[in-house]
This record gives structure tokens, C-alpha cells and sequence, in this order.
């Protein structure tokens, strides 16, 4: 069958027929026959049904999927990597804090780097930073940034880690150059002292240029310049904070996103991070919403009422507890793979989880 991705698509046939669209797509996978352009011709011209042009539900099959197991939730998160694990090809694993002033706290699950070699899944060390506003102002010292720089590179020296994933949030927007220069400096480090290990950032999403707010000081074609894995948080369009329910990644803003990000990372380094978890608004009292994993969902629909909506590739529940109506907007199986399918769309073939310990369980079943 073919799978339409827009501008390129990829089917099973005889070479011969639409060799003369041959072209190389890196994401596509072994046995696949990939064309473009001329491609719109052949089907045109009756080559291809157009019923195989139709988009199908892939799955995770041949997807690249990567998936984030965070310390401070142990051990339920370490529970979902090991029914997990011989689905992802990647693990992110949440040890590290990291101070303005270089200190890193924080520390390696031994079980998890077992599970992970006993897997061969490469395992990325996390670091995330502390001090936000703080953090900036060190960034922007060069004496301060090179201890920055020196405290992460050092977590590399680990034989386990197979790389350094950098989340660096809450900056003030004008600290979007001295962000460049650090992941800059850091990836310098990486290719001269760990040649072989790859480095890796979470970024927020956006979709479009932004002077403030949390996704402001984020240079894409700049830092994506210097990493190998540019991981897209692609949710938050909604988060506790917000006044009303809704998803955090809803399927316009999320195909908004990806056609803002595609423009400006290349589809090879790009990792889109979709949600696993819920949010659940007690509509008396408004926000702060309160975050919910997928196994706190079914007893709560126990006389509540609860849909999918397709055109936002979401679950709505509302229920009532202790007299107040609740709206919880949360992700399952259907919703997770339709996003994927979404982001297949785009030519992108890596996709991340956050986080283990909050999907449906059903997302690894065949």
C-alpha cells in the first residue's frame, strides 16, 4: 500500500515502474520504494489505484519511537518502561538537575540502565536546568556558562549513556543567544571528547515566531544546526494554568506546529514528543487543572460521560464529584496513534512519549 505524506510517498511495487521518480527519503524503510514529484503523475495516470494513496492507521510500525522514564516517579514509571521496552528504540532517562552555578544533582536508576542494555535500547541522559530567570543570567556570562557546559559534558563520561538529552525551560526570552551559544559549546564538547554519543534538546512548540512567553528563546534553525536529535514538545497548547478545558495538543495546533517546524529543522534531526498524560479542570473552582495519568481515567467514567472528538484527536470525560462538575481532556490509544499518523503526515518518522507511568497501556499492544 502506499502512505501519502503529502509532497512524498511511499508504497511496495516493482522498482521499474516509477524508477525514474526514484528518490532517497532517509526515514524510509527497508523493502520500501519511495517517490515524489513525478509520483502525482502515476497515480494520475491510473499506474496506482487511488484507493492505495488513501492514509492508513501504520501503527508504530516503522516508527522510530523514543520514550522518557522520569526518576522522581519511580517506580511506576520504570514499571511502564518494562512493558515498554521492546517497543521503543530509544530511552530518555529524567536523572538530572542542573543549578546555575554548574552543580548537578541527581542520579542514574541501575535498573534502568540494565533493562536498556538487556534491550539494546540507547539510553540518553536527561539533565534539566533549575533557577529559571537565574539560569538565564548565567548563560549569559561566559566564565558561568563554561562551568555549564563542563557539568553536562561530564555526564557523558558514563559508558552507559549513550547520549546527553539537554532541557533547558523558563528562560527569559532575551536569553535566546546565550541559550545558542551554550548548546553550541556543548555539542563542540560532545564531538571532540565523546566522538560516537549524540546530543539531544527538548524544545518547546510553536507555530510561529514569538517575542515572549516559554517557547520565545528558542533559536530552531540555530539549534538544530548543532544537535543530532531536535526533540519538539508538541503539546501545551492548554496546560494546568489555562482558564478553560480543552487538549493540550489539539490536531490543528499540532499540524500548525509541525508545518512551522518542518520549514526550519530537518525532518532527519526532528523528534516529536506528543502527550501521554490528561487534565482534569473542576469547572466550580477553576484552574490550576490537575494532571492525570491514563489509569486514574476509567474509574472516574463510572457515571460520568465520556466521547472522543475526532477533530481534535482527544478524549473529553466530564463527571461529577463531591457536587462539582469535572471536564478532564485526556489521550488513549486512538488519539496517540491518530497523532502519530498526523505527524507521518509531515515526513517525520520519530516520535516520543511523555512520559512512561502516564500512557494507555493499550498503545503497546499489537
Amino acid at each position: 500500500p502506499v502512505k501519502d505524506y503529502g509532497n512524498v510517498r511511499v508504497l511496495r511495487a516493482q522498482r521499474v515502474i516509477i524508477q525514474q521518480w526514484l528518490v532517497d527519503v532517509p526515514w524510509a524503510r527497508a523493502g520500501q520504494v519511495v517517490f515524489a514529484n513525478g509520483g502525482d503523475v502515476a497515480k494520475e495516470a491510473g499506474i496506482i489505484p487511488q484507493a492505495a494513496t488513501q492514509p492508513e492507521d501504520g501503527g508504530l510500525v516503522g516508527l522510530d519511537l523514543w520514550g522518557y522514564y522520569v526518576a522522581y516517579d519511580h517506580p511506576a514509571s520504570y514499571q511502564s518502561l518494562t512493558r515498554a521496552i521492546s517497543h521503543l528504540d530509544h530511552v530518555i532517562g529524567y536523572f538530572y538537575q542542573l543549578s546555575p552555578d554548574g552543580q548537578i544533582t541527581g542520579s542514574v536508576r541501575p535498573e534502568v540502565l540494565r533493562i536498556a542494555a538487556a534491550y539494546g535500547r540507547p539510553l540518553h541522559v536527561m539533565v534539566k536546568n533549575q533557577g529559571d530567570a537565574e539560569f538565564g543570567q548565567a548563560l549569559a556570562d561566559p566564565a558561568r556558562r563554561r562551568r555549564l557546559v563542563e557539568a553536562v559534558l561530564g555526564l557523558l563520561a558514563d559508558p552507559a549513556a549513550a547520549g546527553l538529552h539537554l532541557d533547558i525551560e523558563n528562560l527569559p526570552a532575551g536569553s535566546r543567544d546565550d541559550l545558542t551559544r551554550f548548546v553550541s559549546e556543548v555539542a563542540a564538547g560532545v564531538r571532540a571528547r565523546y566522538p560516537g554519543k549524540v546530543l539531544s534538546q527538548a524544545v518547546p512548540a510553536r507555530t510561529r515566531d514569538l517575542s515572549s512567553g516559554w517557547a520565545a528563546p528558542y533559536d530552531y534553525g540555530g539549534l538544530a544546526a548543532q544537535l543530532d536529535y531536535f526533540v519538539l514538545m508538541a503539546y501545551g497548547f492548554r496546560t494546568e494554568a489555562s482558564p478553560t478545558p480543552g487538549p493540550t495538543a489539539p490536531a490543528d495546533w499540532l499540524a500548525g506546529v509541525l508545518a512551522y517546524t518542518v520549514d526550519r529543522v530537518p525532518r532527519e534531526k526532528l523528534v516529536v514528543a506528543l502527550p501521554w498524560w490528561g487534565l482534569d479542570w473542576n469547572l466550580a473552582t477553576g484552574p490550576p487543572a490537575i494532571s492525570r495519568r491514563y489509569s486514574d481515567i476509567p474509574p472516574l467514567m463510572a457515571g460520568g460521560d465520556a466521547a472522543y472528538v475526532p477533530g481534535l484527536l482527544a478524549n473529553r470525560l466530564r463527571y461529577t464529584q463531591a457536587g462539582q462538575a469535572h471536564e478532564v481532556w485526556f489521550e488513549d490509544r486512538r488519539s496517540f496513534l491518530e497523532k502519530v499518523d498526523l505527524v507521518r503526515r509531515y515526513g517525520i518518522a520519530r516520535v516520543a512519549g511523555w512520559r512512561l507511568g502516564h500512557e494507555d497501556p493499550a498503545i503497546w499492544q499489537p
